[in-house]
């Protein structure tokens, strides 16, 4: 007879930026198994991230785990034991699990036919959208995401901040151009000409060298890039100010949103260490503009609002990753699945 074992805890990070602290997982083994778990993370999917735990025990002559080797029809008790298994990610807060149809069918598919693993070519025939077809669609998703309370508030602060420094424009202007400091480089950094194809090929690059992390990061600029533009010229035409040279257009400055979205997706992916330079960059880009003339600072000033605003929609899905947790038949056992979708 099987005999209660004791709980295994499971450590997991999900890409860095989510972690599930102690998981707990009851299982049962036979008093001479010592059990082992064996991680298989499978590759990557655009969209699902799987993370799969295989709880084994050594192999003998009477078949390691024994939790679904049942000869007879399972007690109430093994029923209620595996349906606390089943809802192991709602119990957690990390999202809703997955159940089996029923605790019998689960038990008896464990013990007479394990699962088989998942192949290669079994997620070939799975329908993904392609890659045009899947940028598209989170593009238009980053339409739809922009109208959020957290953009509210980074506008309502960018616009807060603009109207204050809005009645020393001109003596910011006067300041600057008496004496003119040289900042080259900024017109060049934050043009959207330069920065598109840059991120195109970043997204590119990482491909092609098989980094998930570099290609991720490109898509998510260009991504950004593309939403960033909208917001930045629809709200030019829209309030059609005046630049300090005479041209129009100037509100908000498009080289300031453009360099601190790319600040802001640079910050969300790889961190402060490269979002602080990133941002350094970004306020340069600003600082240049009003040094040549092209903007009043409370342009800059709303531009860099709504460029984070644009880097934060963008990115949300590394901020607002879903996880669910779930035991599966496993190949000698049962294991327990968790999925991250983002």
């Amino acid at each position: 007879m099987p005999v209660h074992g004791a709980e295994v805890k499971i450590d997991v990070v999900v890409h860095g930026s989510l972690r599930l602290p102690h998981v707990r997982v009851p299982f049962w083994t036979t008093p001479t198994h010592s059990p082992k778990i064996e991680p298989e993370l499978p590759p990557r999917v655009e969209r699902l991230d799987l993370f799969r735990f295989r709880l084994l025990a050594g192999h003998s002559g009477d078949g390691g785990l024994r939790l679904a080797r049942l000869e007879s029809r399972p007690t109430s008790c093994a029923i209620v034991k595996l349906i606390i298994g089943c809802v192991i990610g709602t119990i957690l807060g990390i999202g809703p699990a997955p159940t089996a149809a029923s605790a019998q069918t689960f038990l008896t598919a464990a013990a007479e036919s394990p699962a088989r693993p998942t192949s290669a070519s079994d997620n070939a025939t799975k329908s993904e959208p392609g890659v045009v077809s899947g940028f598209l669609r989170d593009v238009g998703g980053d339409y739809k995401n922009f109208f959020s309370v957290e953009t509210a508030w980074w506008l309502g602060g960018g616009g807060a901040a603009a109207w204050a420094v809005h009645a020393a424009d001109q003596s910011i202007a006067d300041s600057v151009h008496g004496n003119p400091p040289s900042l080259p480089g900024g017109a060049l950094y934050g043009s959207q000409l330069v920065e598109i194809p840059v991120a195109i090929g970043w997204w590119i690059a990482g491909s092609a060298a098989g980094s998930r992390t570099q290609a991720a990061a490109g898509r998510d600029l260009l991504r950004a890039q593309l939403s960033v533009a909208t917001w930045t010229y629809a709200i030019k035409f829209a309030a059609d100010r005046t630049r300090p040279n005479g041209d129009p257009r100037g509100f908000p400055s498009g080289h300031a949103s453009t360099s601190f979205t790319i600040a802001t997706v640079l910050q969300e992916h790889f961190g402060w260490k490269v979002g602080i330079p990133a941002f350094a960059a970004a306020a340069y880009t600003g600082v240049s503009r009003v040094a040549e003339n092209q903007h009043w600072a409370s342009d800059v000033v709303f531009g860099a609002a709504l460029g984070v605003a644009s880097g934060r929609t963008v990115t949300i899905h590394l901020r607002h990753t879903k996880v669910s947790a779930a035991p599966a038949a496993m190949p000698g056992g049962l294991g327990v699945t968790f999925t991250a979708v983002r």
